[in-house]
């Protein structure tokens, strides 16, 4: 048995064990102590930069959207801007072309102002497509961009409305729609709501509209006239060049009514009853005719006649006296009175003052004599006078009559259907007006029916609208021409005659106020000039042209 056991190295002991005797044996397994404190610092490392990583992201997206929203805003504050800017001046455009211009100008200017508003829609859709939207934009940003996008739209959609209502017919376009609507206002209080709370100085958009109508309403006439104007109103009689857009006060009286201009002098009646002449230039001085109520250009072309009113010394009743006299306030004929129970129309021929006489029935007066010609075998209306004829009217007044002095023969002319002459019977001026060679007869006519009253209510109350046009009546062919342009709503008055019978000139009552109208007799249709007076026009004397 102790030959199967093998011995012991010599120098093993084994209290030592096997490394005491130097033996080389198999190497005790590692424990990792060291290790784990690693692994804990890496994963700090790493956490800590995921950490920093995320924080970076999230800062670069807070200032990424910082900028954005920023960018966004000032874009949408200098949008509204722009946009107020420029809206405020169409509405100042459309404002001044709407007081500058005459009613005969509603057709230009209505055309004018259409391209002017389709431009300016067009404006502002640039201008909603400067707006910057962006889905990082914060909420009261978006709030903001839309809300100026909703008021750019709601203002488009004006535009295109009032310049498709501008172009449609005047007799059937209907009321202009309102401007601004009712969801452009409402737009605009929230877009200016939501810009409140952003303030600073908004930058400048280039691509802003700029309102231009290419309109020239500063001259008073689109044509030539050729005519100097004597102009009374309830100030002043003004000196007026139609051609030079000038005029001057002639200081010939603080205040007017009716306005005659004689050979080298313009004459005027004053409030307290006295008629003062003067020549229509400023330095010189004021000459003092007489007292009147009224003044008649007479047939001499220096003199006029004086109209005075007032009581019989010797029986307390009202009497009218008539006299002559010319620029200097020298004495041609009269004083006269006039007869008894007639009164003094308006009318001066070669052979005296046309007086309504006897049962009303129209005669002429010869003040040196006392002697009277009847003319009218019927009550009747005196419509103009010249020197050899009179033009008056009887109980139709669709009719015209024409009565030659020299001859006697009175020649009928009918008016064109629903025209009536509606006469004014102010002694100061007839209501109608001989052209200087006699030929035509310058009237106002009340339109009664037809297309300025389709309905036939201005033949019930003719003040409702402006049915009131000039017409020409050539006396030759009895034909009739009436204006469509120069409509008022009252009768043209006074009427008087450019020297050379080129133009005729009145003073029409409009929607402005009272305003100068012209016709030159080659041309279709009477127009108003824009010229301007504060008060109400009350005379009119053509004094050259």
């Amino acid at each position: 048995m102790a030959a199967d056991l093998e011995p012991l190295p010599p120098t093993w002991n084994p209290l030592e064990g096997p490394a005491a005797a130097h033996v080389p044996g198999p190497a005790p397994p590692e424990t990792p102590v060291g290790r784990p404190r690693r692994l804990g610092r890496r994963r700090r490392r790493l956490l800590l930069g995921l950490v920093l990583g995320v924080a970076a992201l999230v800062g670069a997206g807070v200032v990424t959207q910082n900028v954005l929203d920023g960018r966004a805003t000032r874009r949408a504050v200098a949008v509204l801007d722009a946009y107020e800017g420029s809206d405020y001046l169409l509405n100042l455009a459309s404002a001044g072309a709407n007081r500058d211009m005459v009613p005969d100008d509603r057709a230009m200017v209505d055309a004018a102002l259409a391209r002017t508003d389709g431009a300016q829609a067009a404006g502002y859709a640039r201008l909603e497509g400067a707006l910057e939207t962006s889905p990082f934009l914060d909420g009261s940003t978006r709030h903001l961009v839309a809300s100026v996008r909703a008021l750019l739209r709601a203002r488009v959609a004006d535009l295109h409305a009032l310049a498709a209502w501008r172009v449609r017919p005047v007799a059937s376009r209907g009321p202009q729609p309102q401007d601004p609507s009712s969801a452009s206002n409402a737009a605009g209080l929230q877009a200016l709501a939501a810009a409140a709370r952003h303030a600073g100085h908004p930058a400048q958009i280039a691509t802003a509209p700029s309102p231009t109508l290419n309109l020239d309403l500063t001259r008073w006439s689109d044509s030539s006239t050729g005519t100097l104007l004597a102009v009374g109103d309830n100030s002043a009689v003004d000196f007026v060049d139609v051609d030079a857009h000038s005029s001057f006060d002639l200081q010939l009286t603080g205040t007017a009514g009716q306005v005659v201009a004689r050979a080298g002098y313009v004459a005027a009646v004053t409030p307290s009853g006295e008629a003062v002449a003067k020549p229509p230039t400023l330095p010189a001085g004021v000459t003092h005719l007489g007292l009147a109520g009224q003044i008649l250009p007479a047939i001499e072309p220096d003199a006029v006649w004086l109209v005075a009113v007032g009581p019989d010394t010797a029986t307390g009743m009202p009497t009218t006296t008539v006299t002559e006299v010319d620029g200097n306030g020298r004495r041609v004929a009269g004083p006269a009175f006039v007869p008894d129970g007639a009164f003094v129309t308006g009318g001066v021929t070669a052979d005296g003052l046309v007086i309504d006489g006897t049962g009303g029935r129209l005669a002429v007066w010869d003040p040196a004599t006392g002697g009277q010609r009847v003319v009218t075998s019927v009550p009747a209306i005196l419509l103009a006078a010249s020197a050899n004829r009179l033009a008056w009217q009887a109980d139709d007044n669709s009719v015209v009559e024409v009565t030659d002095l020299g001859t006697g023969t009175t020649n009928s002319v009918q008016l064109p259907q629903g025209n009536v002459v509606l006469s004014d019977t102010d002694v100061a001026s007839t209501t109608c007006a001989f052209a200087p060679d006699g030929g035509q007869l310058a009237c106002p006519v009340a339109v009664l029916s037809g297309q300025a009253d389709p309905s036939g209510a201005v033949g019930r109350d003719p003040v409702i609208v402006d049915p009131f046009h000039l017409a020409l009546v050539n006396l030759g062919d009895g034909s009739v021409r009436v204006s469509p342009g120069a409509v008022g709503r009252a009768d043209a008055h006074p009427l008087v005659w450019s020297p050379d019978g080129s133009r005729v000139w009145t003073i029409v009552s409009s929607e402005q106020g009272s305003l100068l109208a012209t016709w030159a007799t080659d041309t279709p249709s009477a127009h108003e000039l824009r010229f301007r007076v504060d008060q109400t026009l009350t005379g009119l004397a053509v004094v050259g042209g």
